[in-house]
């Protein structure tokens, strides 16, 4: 399973206080949408190491790849000029489902 990590351009706002949004070279992961209206929004990468539960993940590297080349980024703040295609495997952890009777 495969996931990409984006790196961003630098991204302006006009308000007053906060005129940048994205430094150049912050870390983006790509997430599903749940509105369903665009290809993938995104995750603020903090941690190379910790990714998001909602990443958008690919079968192939070759599917990443694809990804990583066409992408032009979600929310208007990310503004991609790279990408690494990431190897990634799902984790699991225990959760009560119920009870069984004693």
């Amino acid at each position: 399973m495969f996931t990409v990590l984006i790196e961003s351009d630098e991204a302006r706002s006009g308000a007053k206080g906060k005129p940048i949004m994205t430094n150049k070279g912050d870390k983006f992961w790509p997430t599903v949408d749940l509105d369903g209206w665009v290809e993938a929004s995104s995750s603020r990468c903090i941690d190379e190491n910790v990714v998001p539960r909602n990443t958008l993940t690919f079968l192939t590297k070759e599917k990443a790849e694809e990804f990583g080349k066409r992408w032009r980024g979600h929310p208007w703040w990310v503004v991609p000029i790279g990408y690494r295609v990431i190897e990634i495997k799902p984790t699991f952890k225990q959760v009560k489902d119920g009870y069984v009777r004693v």
